[in-house]
């Protein structure tokens, strides 16, 4: 019995070790809104799609040359402070004069998030 206990609570401390590791990886924005516990209890779907939000759910637009702009700083953009709109993408500035962030629209994040979570679903069924 005191074997089976100690292998159980060696298991445990793995996986809690691994979460911590997987928590030390996570964008320093994400952290801005999520507390470490709250992280721990997303399961991968989850943070894949908070992970896509936060880091991947605008573009910053350069398709137009502005030598005189300065570089955009990605762990500045913060998504949360801009307002999405429902059907196109929203654009905002951090400098002027600057290159555009291009913020998908609810639609498009919605069709996005949708497709992480299949993708996700999927690949946890073939293992």
């Amino acid at each position: 019995m005191k074997i089976l206990l100690s292998i159980f609570c060696f298991c445990i401390a793995i996986q809690l070790n691994a979460q911590q590791n997987n928590l030390s990886e996570i964008d320093p924005r994400i952290k801005l809104h999520y507390s470490e516990a709250q992280l721990a209890s997303m399961d991968a779907v989850k943070l894949a799609q908070v992970k896509f939000i936060y880091t991947q759910s605008y573009k910053i637009n350069q398709d137009k040359p502005c030598p005189e702009c300065p570089a955009i700083d990605h762990s500045k953009i913060d998504v949360s402070t801009m307002k999405r709109n429902a059907k196109t993408t929203a654009r905002f500035y951090q400098t002027v004069p600057g290159h555009p962030i291009d913020l998908m629209s609810y639609e498009q994040l919605d069709a996005e998030l949708l497709r992480i979570s299949q993708e996700l679903s999927t690949n946890n069924n073939q293992h």
